[in-house]
């Protein structure tokens, strides 16, 4: 979960320093071309029995959009850390 936050504002605006402005879930992914996704998770349209056919098809139509694109630059080839 990342929160995003005022460190300062203009006086009279209505807005303070520290004031809460977005919440959110974000995911990163591993796209194709060397490329790295960062999607922002939504959870507002679940359905709870993923046993049903209903689960499948609302996955399917709401889909986490990608906010960010990375290119990956280089590879670790030691996992053991």
């Amino acid at each position: 979960m990342t929160i995003t936050r005022f460190t300062k504002t203009a006086a009279g605006g209505g807005i303070y320093g520290g004031e809460e402005v977005n919440r959110q879930v974000i995911a990163w992914e591993k796209g194709p071309d060397q490329k790295i996704f960062l999607r922002s998770v939504s959870y507002f349209v679940t359905s709870p029995d993923s046993t049903k056919p209903i689960f499948q098809a609302v996955k399917n139509s709401s889909l986490d959009p990608i906010i960010a694109v990375f290119d990956i630059k280089s590879i670790r080839k030691d996992t053991s850390w």
